[in-house]
């Protein structure tokens, strides 16, 4: 062979063996194998996830958000614009989750379903009228948000 293959596992390649390239071709397909079957092993536990931890995981993901984009408004470390985006996108993504929350199959008990309901109901109140401003309770907000959002994602499994 006129130039050398490289060996993944350091040793000097064997001139004009094809055994040195097979060892580099070998290694690299096993490489491969693992960064294809990686992805596909979680996604297969997602794929086992019931209706219910999933919705009340997007829903419990969506008001941790909320609340963290409240606090930070409040801390100066968004803009009040985009504070508001970011509240009318919240507002839109929970509408109805109360409803998708006892509807969706998988619940450990219909109870739970319920009360999870419940909080998100009010947590998407908070969504859809945000304290935005310093002369309003915005602390007890974000609390809200919090709990309802741990509550939710505890309940998804999480």
């Amino acid at each position: 062979m006129a130039g050398s293959m490289p060996v993944a596992d350091g040793s000097s390649p064997d001139l004009g063996s094809c055994a040195a390239w097979a060892r580099s071709a070998g290694t690299a397909v096993g490489r491969c194998l693992v960064f294809v079957a990686l992805p596909l092993v979680t996604t297969g536990c997602q794929m086992t996830q019931s209706a219910f931890a999933r919705v009340t995981g997007e829903i419990g993901a969506q008001l941790a958000a909320a609340a963290t984009t409240l606090q930070y408004a409040h801390e100066g470390q968004l803009t009040h614009p985009y504070a508001k985006a970011a509240f009318e996108g919240y507002a839109s993504a929970l509408e109805g989750a109360d409803q998708e929350i006892v509807a969706a199959k998988g619940a450990p008990s219909q109870e739970l379903a319920q009360r999870l309901a419940g909080l998100s109901r009010k947590a998407a109140a908070v969504a859809e009228q945000p304290c935005l401003t310093d002369s309003c309770a915005w602390e007890g907000q974000v609390t809200l948000l919090r709990q309802a959002s741990a509550e939710l994602i505890e309940a998804a499994g999480g």
